[in-house]
């Protein structure tokens, strides 16, 4: 459930014209606030608009309801998203799935779609107009979505205890966590129509937090290299660290460092050049590469010798940066998902 897309969704084809406050240039608001027959604040959450002409005083009417759903879910998503990263130390790594799940937008396409128009009058030059939402009927959808979603939850952790490795454990906390996210929206949707969730059955972020922090404590790397001078090694291994892996002798993953150096010239001018070339491969229990890392650094100097020497110094430079290449690439490769 993207963010941007949910706020989208919820005001796109209602929201042709903000809802009006203040007396406008074509006549005076509509001050009348009877409910309309067969409509109570119990039963439906109402909207109210004016505008120029009845469509759009229809379309204020319903922008004000999806307001309300559109003001309250953007701060789920902003207090979510601010926790992550402030717990994972990353924005772009932890922000919200950019991939749409199809029942969380027909679900609130349906929300949306159950919107009605209650009351339409003539005020001076204006019209006006009451929208309203069923409670009940809204709260339907969302409550089985949030089921579904619930049981995605609990899936994964379930998964994320029979994993092959640990990083993929890991990836199925991952995406338990990131499920929390739309099932706190959901909940919100279903406080905003004054309709209580059930009891949850699915865990807490913080009990998937705890989950993740004890599996990424227990993980040893096995981190070999070959042919990396102790500087590019050392930074290496500080990266890894600075992510949350633990660095041993043995452990069920592995990360494999090799650098090589292509050498080239003396050119027209007697200039050598030099392309350092670092790539890290981090392995499962079963061997298989499961992320592979590279970075190439150029120099260039009369000296072969030196040439090389620059062009690692300048690999080594890259790495040992607080936010340098390697480290996002950790750092995603342990904050990703699983399609689900």
């Amino acid at each position: 459930m993207n963010r941007l897309y949910l706020v989208g969704l919820l005001t796109v084809g209602c929201a042709k014209q903000t809802p009006t406050t203040a007396t406008n240039s074509h006549g005076p608001l509509c001050s009348e606030r009877t409910l309309p027959v067969g409509f109570s604040n119990e039963r439906h959450l109402l909207g109210w608009g004016s505008a120029p002409s009845p469509a759009a005083a229809d379309d204020v009417a319903r922008a004000e309801i999806a307001k309300i759903f559109s003001v309250t879910i953007e701060q789920t998503f902003q207090s979510s998203q601010s926790a992550r990263m402030e717990r994972d130390g990353s924005g772009s790594s932890t922000a919200l799935s950019a991939n749409q799940r199809s029942d969380t937008k027909s679900t609130t396409q349906a929300t949306l779609a159950g919107i009605e128009i209650a009351k339409q009058w003539k005020s001076g030059s204006g019209h006006c107009s009451v929208a309203a939402l069923d409670r009940d009927q809204a709260a339907q959808p969302l409550l089985q979505t949030l089921a579904n979603t619930e049981a995605t939850m609990a899936q994964h952790r379930l998964r994320s205890k029979t994993a092959p490795d640990p990083l993929t454990a890991i990836h199925h906390i991952n995406t338990a966590l990131r499920r929390a996210t739309d099932r706190d929206a959901i909940i919100a949707a279903l406080l905003i129509l004054d309709r209580k969730p059930p009891d949850s059955p699915s865990p807490t972020a913080a009990e998937l937090n705890l989950d993740k922090s004890a599996l990424l404590a227990g993980t040893v790397i096995r981190f070999q290299s070959k042919g990396v001078p102790a500087a590019v090694a050392t930074s290496v291994n500080a990266a890894l660290t600075a992510v949350g892996f633990t660095v041993g002798a043995s452990g069920p993953l592995g990360v494999l460092a090799s650098i090589s150096v292509a050498p080239n010239g003396p050119d027209d001018y007697g200039f050598h050049h030099a392309a350092a070339t670092l790539t890290v491969r981090f392995t499962n229990q079963q061997g298989g590469v499961v992320s592979e890392f590279r970075l190439t650094e150029r120099a260039s100097s009369q000296s072969k010798p030196r040439a090389r020497e620059q062009a690692i110094d300048q690999l080594n430079g890259q790495l040992s940066a607080a936010e340098n290449p390697f480290h996002r690439h950790a750092l995603d490769l342990l904050n990703r998902t699983i399609d689900s």
